[in-house]
């Protein structure tokens, strides 16, 4: 197709053609920064508490900004390629699953050459908690299923208490999370205490922060939804998003927990 003809045809269907522009992707990636590598550099290298929290909360600050934008524009604005979405987000959720498989190797082979495990004086692991964390991502992803039928039926009601739901359950799991957190470094069970402690920590927190972002999708998808404005593929892939955290924390709680 020429260039004129295009610029005909995009007028013709009533939009000019556009560069595809986000500012998500950098204000994500500028949250990912402060959350992970600066957050342990403050924590292990420089050994600053303050610091580490400062960067702990804008890095999470910042995350929900940039999940507030995406879910902004994938519900409000129309894509100069139909269909990205089939291609991109099989790309994404590619990259997840690579990221938490390097985690769980670098686990596995330090679990398997370790001469005892967990070291000594690690503290018990609670494997009723974590059972309970499991339930909760498992109940969240029926309620989302049910609630994306919902969608796909035009009750757009249902879907909404469905998606609420679900964000209840994923507010629960992380409050739950913090908890345990909170009873482990009071027992002086902290990230730098073993190598078990870091890959603890790496690992579950790895996957709480996804799940903050999942819940922040969910909360700024809601507000969209009371407004009336969702996209069948948007939902679809947030669902597929949640999924994989679910199967996620089956691991999490089988290798940390009971292995």
């Amino acid at each position: 197709m020429s260039a004129h003809a295009a610029d005909s045809h995009a007028h013709h269907d009533g939009h000019a053609h556009h560069w595809e522009t986000s500012a998500a992707p950098t204000v994500i990636s500028i949250g990912i920064l402060l959350v992970v590598p600066l957050c342990f550099a403050s924590y292990f290298v420089y050994e600053n508490k303050l610091l580490t929290l400062i960067f702990g909360g804008l890095g999470l600050a910042t995350l929900i900004w940039g999940v507030a934008i995406w879910v902004r524009e994938a519900l409000t604005t129309r894509n100069l390629i139909e269909g990205a979405a089939a291609i991109g987000f099989p790309l994404f959720m590619v990259s997840e699953f690579f990221m938490f498989a390097a985690l769980f190797v670098a686990y596995w082979v330090t679990r398997l050459y370790a001469e005892s495990w967990p070291p000594a004086g690690t503290p018990t692991m609670d494997g009723t908690k974590a059972l309970i964390l499991l339930a909760l991502m498992v109940v969240s992803s029926v309620t989302l299923f049910q609630a994306n039928k919902k969608h796909a039926a035009g009750d757009i009601a249902g879907f909404r208490n469905g998606i609420l739901l679900t964000m209840g359950l994923g507010v629960v799991f992380l409050v739950l999370t913090v908890i345990e957190y909170s009873h482990l470094v009071a027992v002086g069970f902290v990230p730098g205490s073993s190598v078990f402690s870091s890959a603890y920590y790496s690992i579950t927190g790895f996957h709480a922060i996804h799940v903050v972002l999942g819940v922040g999708m969910f909360a700024f998808m809601y507000l969209h939804a009371l407004a009336g404005r969702t996209d069948k593929t948007f939902v679809l892939c947030g669902g597929v998003f949640w999924y994989f955290l679910t199967v996620a924390s089956l691991f999490v709680v089988s290798q940390v927990y009971f292995w």
